[in-house]
């Protein structure tokens, strides 16, 4: 038996404002295959994911700030680092806003997708589809497809890596938010 469900997790800024949410979290994976560095996630969903980036003058965010006390990441000798990690991934009903000095809020919202893999240097498949808007301006996304050869041997190399992937992009009003 997995894991099982997490609800309502959230990131906060200094100020205590919040900058991801997550509304609930389900996964097959289990604290033993975990404890055991087996990191089979089976179906993994996450729900409701609401992510509030925003941008100040100097460029700094608040997830930058969210984060900051954080410890980063161990890193792997060698040119990689191990990813055991099998399973379908799924999100559903995301919705990011990114907030910037002198452009309307960019909102990506309707967000689902999947990323999968049935084996350790397997392909991962992908897809992905939302709606965004920007003031008046509407559009949608959808992508599909596969990426191979991104792992070897558990270890990541991207400079290896092929990715195939469709892209249907109708309308997407994004403004650039590099000024």
């Amino acid at each position: 038996r997995g894991l099982g469900d997490v609800y309502k997790r959230q990131v906060r800024d200094p100020a205590g404002n919040t900058v991801v949410e997550l509304g609930e979290l389900n996964t097959d994976l289990t604290l033993l295959d975990a404890l055991r560095g087996r990191l089979s996630l089976g179906r993994t969903v996450a729900s409701a994911l609401n992510v509030d980036l925003r941008f100040a003058d100097d460029g700094g965010n608040n997830l930058a700030a969210a984060l900051a006390g954080e410890a980063p990441a161990e890193q792997a000798t060698g040119g990689g680092f191990a990813v055991p990690v099998t399973g379908n991934m799924a999100l559903v009903n995301g919705r990011v806003s990114i907030s910037a000095p002198g452009i309307d809020t960019i909102v990506l919202e309707g967000l689902s997708g999947e990323v999968s893999t049935a084996e350790r240097d397997g392909p991962i498949h992908v897809s992905f589809s939302g709606q965004s808007r920007q003031g008046d301006l509407r559009g949608s996304i959808e992508l599909n497809g596969r990426v191979d050869d991104l792992f070897s041997d558990g270890e990541l190399t991207p400079a290896a890596a092929t990715a195939r992937v469709n892209a249907g992009i109708e309308d997407l009003p994004v403004l650039s938010l590099i000024h």
